[in-house]
């Protein structure tokens, strides 16, 4: 990943750690909080089980195995 970062970017090591740490920092940030779903542009392309308007609230994203971060 690190020789990616470098050559798609053309990053030093120093701008790599700092997209990195900036990159955890705002996971962090981004997980204190429940987030809905809102997948209503896809309307007429996906159907979702239970969502016809393509809206999932966060307490249901769960079931869906819709985490990338697991409690």
């Amino acid at each position: 990943m690190l020789r990616h970062l470098r050559a798609v970017n053309c990053w030093n090591d120093v701008e790599i750690r700092l997209s990195l740490e900036n990159a955890e920092l705002r996971f962090a940030w981004r997980r204190k909080y429940e987030w809905d779903l809102d997948l209503s542009l896809m309307t007429g392309q996906i159907r979702i089980e239970g969502h016809p308007r393509l809206v999932i609230p966060a307490k249901d994203r769960a079931r869906l195995g819709n985490f990338f971060y697991k409690r």
